[in-house]
């Protein structure tokens, strides 16, 4: 989940906030099941993102406590030193809030000085459109009567991505032993629209407004979807080499026929 800010917040060290020369960062909101601390808040009074357990004792640029009344639950991954992201991201001590811990020297704390991370594990913040990460919603087992985890044509269980949505698994297509490279698919469930007598705007694959021909639809299917066509017939022909499913709806559909 990447935060919305609809204005800027104001900064401890005068006026507010800009984000120039920065990059938008993912954070996980109120999923139970996220890997990582969980307790972490954002305060509507300055935009900012602090740990809600110690709200009582923080200080908000806005004057006063931060307040995450409004707030979902936000987890943040902590003293994971593989994990992806950015690393250095820090707690602060004095303010209960988040910030870069690489920037200390020059930072300002809205409870003095600068901010103090000598209390605080290193965290990692997602960089949106960079990190893009999956964790097991269970124990992982891909054995299938043997002792290879990474067996051929195994299916993982049930995974999400870190930061919610959809859930997803993988598959490791079928190999042989000796073979050069082996491919492996994520799979993920959803569902797109074909309607061969559609041609209204927009054409986007809902069941409002699907796609016109066969192919769209194969194309934008998410892998392991269902691609639903609506009762007709289309002379397209060509191959299908995605996971799908592929149902007719409300009546008989003809694909490569005129």
């Amino acid at each position: 989940m990447r935060p919305q800010c609809f204005f800027r917040g104001p900064c401890p060290a005068g006026g507010v906030h800009t984000n120039d020369s920065t990059t938008d960062y993912a954070v996980v909101l109120s999923n139970p099941s996220a890997p990582g601390q969980h307790g972490w808040n954002w305060c509507h009074k300055c935009q900012g993102l602090f740990f809600g357990p110690d709200m009582a004792k923080s200080h908000c640029p806005a004057g006063g406590t931060h307040d995450g009344l409004m707030s979902g639950d936000y987890s943040l991954l902590q003293g994971v030193t593989n994990s992806p992201g950015q690393h250095g991201w820090n707690y602060c001590k004095k303010c209960a809030g988040m910030f870069y811990g690489l920037n200390t020297t020059s930072s300002h704390c809205p409870a003095g000085g600068t901010h103090d991370g000598s209390a605080s594990g290193d965290y990692a913040m997602l960089e949106e459109g960079l990190d893009l990460v999956v964790w097991n919603e269970g124990p992982p087992n891909l054995q299938r009567g043997g002792s290879l985890l990474w067996g051929s044509d195994a299916t993982t269980p049930d995974l999400r991505w870190l930061s919610g949505g959809t859930s997803t698994h993988i598959h490791v297509l079928p190999f042989h032993t000796g073979d050069g490279s082996i491919t492996v698919q994520w799979l993920s469930p959803g569902d797109t629209w074909v309607d061969f007598s559609y041609s209204s705007l927009p054409q986007n694959g809902t069941f409002a407004n699907p796609f016109p021909t066969f192919f769209q639809g194969v194309g934008a299917v998410s892998y392991g979807g269902t691609l639903h066509i609506k009762t007709g017939s289309s002379p397209e022909t060509g191959d299908v080499t995605k996971a799908m499913t592929i149902q007719a709806y409300n009546g008989p559909v003809t694909i490569g026929h005129p």
